[in-house]
C-alpha cells in the first residue's frame, strides 16, 4: 500500500476519479491527488474496486 507520500515527499490529499471509456463503457478510474498537485495511480482503492466496480452508463 501507499505510504501517504509521492516521490516528491508531498502528502497524500484524497482519491479523485477520472472518466475513461473502455470497450464502449465509461468507467471511473481512481487516482491519488497529492498536496503538490500531482496525481498518480491509486494503490489504495485497488482492493475496494475489485469488490465494487464503478461503471457510469
Amino acid at each position: 500500500m501507499s505510504n501517504g507520500y509521492n516521490n516528491n515527499k508531498s502528502h497524500f490529499v484524497r482519491i479523485v476519479y477520472s472518466k475513461v471509456k473502455i470497450n464502449g463503457k465509461v468507467q471511473l478510474v481512481p487516482l491519488e491527488l497529492y498536496a503538490d498537485g500531482s496525481i498518480g495511480p491509486s494503490v489504495r482503492s485497488l482492493l475496494k474496486r475489485k469488490t465494487s466496480e464503478k461503471t457510469v452508463e
